[in-house]
């Protein structure tokens, strides 16, 4: 539901791009995602004092709504 409610005003906004940042580590988080319909886009950052990097990732707001 709560996904759903941020599309919906995504789309409202004039931003049917849905974006979100993951630390790579984070396996459970990024399954969840990836569920949702999430796809990583490969853009990676280092994260600053950690052996791990931010991993990039995009859901058209409209595709959410369908699934």
């Amino acid at each position: 539901m709560l996904l759903r409610g941020v599309a919906e005003l995504a789309i409202s906004i004039g931003r049917p791009q849905l974006s979100l940042d993951v630390d790579d580590t984070n396996t459970s988080a990024r399954a969840v995602y990836e569920r949702l319909g999430f796809r990583a886009t490969g853009q990676r950052e280092p994260r600053e004092g950690r052996d791990s990097a931010w991993i990039e990732y995009v859901l058209g707001a409209e595709e959410s709504l369908r699934g």
